[in-house]
């Protein structure tokens, strides 16, 4: 039969403590690393322009158009062909932002951690590449 540990456990404990600081440690480095993920998105904008630069358009990092810039030229287009540059060209500022996304992903939390898959997949999937001819038609 065994008698009672001479150390009287101690170092069974010690080395749970460790494991537990390293871990907390750990789990509040990819908290952070996860804020400042979030906030880089959130600081993000993306741009891009349709009908040969008469049409700008500026989106946040969540994707909403935050600026539209219509050039006095527009006006010699069609308004169907100006209200098709307006989406093309909201559409490709938007997709701008998933490569914006990852390379914050990369520098933060890393592209293949869970966290960063998870974002840069959400982006993938919210906005698609521009799917629309560059010129609006």
């Amino acid at each position: 039969m065994d008698g009672p540990d001479p150390d009287g456990g101690n170092a069974a404990l010690a080395g749970a403590e460790r494991w537990l600081a390293e871990w907390t440690s750990s789990a509040n480095a990819r908290a952070d690393a996860t804020r400042q993920l979030a906030e880089r998105v959130r600081e993000l904008t993306g741009e891009a322009s349709a009908l040969d630069g008469a049409v700008r358009v500026t989106v946040a990092g969540d994707g909403r158009v935050v600026d539209l810039q219509l050039a006095e030229r527009a006006g010699r287009h069609p308004m169907a062909d100006v209200g098709r540059a307006v989406l093309v060209a909201m559409r490709a500022a938007q997709a701008t932002l998933l490569d914006q996304v990852r390379a914050a992903a990369e520098d933060t939390v890393g592209v293949d951690s869970a966290e960063g898959q998870a974002v840069t997949a959400s982006f993938a999937r919210r906005f698609p590449r521009a799917d629309l001819p560059a010129d609006g038609r």
